[in-house]
């Protein structure tokens, strides 16, 4: 991914990776900035205005990978929204109240925020309602 990024976005130069199974990475993969994801750790960069935020693990319409509800009516990265993509069930699941997709996009942090609003489906083997991405831009 990241040669892809150097060589179609050449000036997206700083990247930030928080990951709470960097154990499992192989050791090419686990190169600096590798740091383990916590709560505290991801408030702090998502309050540093990243351009770009791609969060994958188990999610339910309050968040996923620490991004809580809360977290994100909570942050402080002003009018320097990123652009948002989860690889996780129900992060956007609209028909709940205020999923954690609304929640960043009513506070203008984060516009627009891409990901599943039922279940999402990445290999074989996850029972799916529908796996169509949805965006709520």
């Amino acid at each position: 991914m990241r040669e892809q990024v150097d060589a179609e976005l050449p000036g997206i130069s700083s990247f930030s990776r928080l990951y709470e199974d960097e154990v499992d990475l192989t050791p090419r993969r686990r190169q600096p900035p590798v740091q383990h994801l916590t709560e505290d750790r991801l408030r702090v960069a998502l309050n540093a205005a990243p351009h770009f935020v791609s969060l994958s693990g188990h999610g339910n319409s309050d968040g996923c990978c620490w991004l809580s509800g809360n977290l994100a009516q909570n942050l402080n990265n002003g009018l320097q929204s990123f652009i948002g993509y989860a690889d996780s069930c129900l992060t956007n699941q609209f028909d709940a109240e205020d999923a954690v997709s609304e929640k960043l996009l009513y506070n203008s942090h984060a516009v627009p925020w891409l990901t599943s609003a039922t279940r999402a489906s990445r290999g074989s083997g996850w029972a799916t309602t529908s796996s169509a991405p949805s965006s709520t831009a």
